[in-house]
């Protein structure tokens, strides 16, 4: 049965009817609200946090200036 095929037939029931299924469906959305909601699986950032970290400090500005400035001088020699 389709949503609204659903919902006229319910509205043809007697009202006692209606409100025990009403009961029944709060009853069912109380149990599944209250179940915790699945965890999303870890992206990959998260995953590979810390995976380059090293003890030593990051270069500063100048340094990594420096270093691409010599990489290129000898990538176009």
């Amino acid at each position: 049965m389709r949503y609204h095929e659903i919902v006229n037939e319910i509205r043809q029931w007697p009202l006692d009817q209606q409100l025990l299924l009403l009961e029944e469906m709060t009853r069912l959305l109380r149990v599944t609200l209250a179940q915790p909601a699945p965890s999303a699986p870890p992206t990959a950032s998260l995953l590979w946090r810390g995976v380059l970290a090293s003890d030593a400090p990051s270069p500063t500005d100048a340094e990594l200036q420096q270093a691409y400035t010599e990489y290129l001088m000898t990538k176009y020699q």
